[in-house]
């Protein structure tokens, strides 16, 4: 584990970081001189011709804000539509956290904080394809490293324990989980579950992920205004960098990004100080394996996703940087 720094040395890092880029974007969205019009022409722009997206073999993509999407289009050949269900991995993580808080009354015990900020020492990853339960899940993962326990350690493992044990969804089946889901999140929505892993086994479509996502903007769950966020842990494991402004990580020992970002209730929080000293938004986000991006901006008045199932290495964080940047052109009105 690298321990280069104190964690308060860390935390005053990102604190300055997180509050200058909130600065930028608190309360009312940016640049609202700019219309929504011209707004969605600088996204579709960037969508279409920017080199991080036209990266991309195809995707979808929309932004709105609590009430409705605003804009949206697609790139590629044969690019999926607001309504093809794929697996979207680990944006399945943000899901279970608005799960946790909604069941919780927005109340967390400090076993549902360890876990949703994974920090509980459970390190395995298993895709579980032949676990039926829950709880079967669970015990293919169930080895707990001590030594990660109160350190952040990108894994499923915690999530998975937090479900089986400390909320007792032990023998739920993928049909019976989801169900478990919507009874707390709402029935206006798909979210299903190609196995039973709470971190990486949702699947869903852009149009009913956007669903959830309003549901957050207009508070219709509690993970919703100061929630999202709330609770952030450093995650980064990298060397400390004074031309970034990156600050090695003392409470951190794996961690999927080499960016300096924080985590909270099952989602990221985009506070990388390179990110935001190039005017970037210290967006909510949920990242999976193969490309599905969904976002929440700072201000908390805008969503976004980008949307495709791309299982080639590295697809995630090639989402993310194109999805970024349309999320940069939306706030600002400006193509990037």
């Amino acid at each position: 584990m690298k321990d280069n720094h104190a964690l308060t040395k860390l935390r005053g890092s990102f604190g300055a970081a997180v509050a200058w880029g909130i600065a930028l974007y608190s309360g009312a969205p940016p640049s609202i001189a700019q219309t929504n019009q011209q707004r969605a022409q600088a996204a579709a722009t960037t969508a279409t011709s920017n080199a991080a997206c036209t990266a991309l073999p195809s995707f979808y993509w929309e932004i709105g804000d609590r009430n409705a999407k605003l804009a949206g289009g697609t790139r590629g050949s044969s690019p999926p539509t607001a309504t093809t269900q794929m697996n979207v991995y680990s944006a399945s993580k943000w899901v279970y956290g608005a799960y946790v808080y909604q069941r919780r009354n927005g109340i967390l015990n400090d076993n549902d904080l360890r876990a949703l900020r994974m920090r509980d020492g459970y390190t395995d990853t298993k895709a579980c394809l032949l676990q039926l339960t829950v709880g079967a899940c669970h015990s293919s993962m169930s080895t707990r490293d001590t030594a990660a326990i109160d350190k952040f350690f990108y894994a499923s493992g915690h999530f998975q324990k937090h479900a089986a044990v400390d909320l007792g969804l032990s023998g739920k089946t993928a049909d019976q989980l989801a169900a478990e889901i919507h009874n707390y999140l709402g029935n206006d929505w798909t979210f299903t579950y190609s196995r039973t892993d709470l971190a990486g086994g949702g699947k869903s479509s852009a149009a009913d992920y956007a669903k959830f996502l309003r549901k957050i903007l207009n508070g219709t769950l509690l993970l919703s205004g100061g929630a999202l966020g709330s609770h952030a842990v450093c995650t980064y494991t990298g060397p400390t960098d004074p031309v970034s402004g990156r600050v090695n990580c003392a409470s951190a020992m794996d961690s999927p990004s080499n960016e300096a970002l924080q985590y909270s209730i099952g989602h990221w929080v985009e506070s990388d100080p390179q990110w935001l000293a190039g005017g970037g938004d210290p967006a909510y986000s949920s990242p999976g394996l193969a490309g599905f991006y969904p976002w929440i901006d700072s201000s908390r008045t805008y969503y976004g996703i980008l949307a495709r199932a791309d299982l080639s290495q590295g697809a995630g964080a090639a989402s993310s940087a194109c999805g970024r940047l349309i999320r940069k052109a939306w706030l600002t009105g400006s193509a990037q």
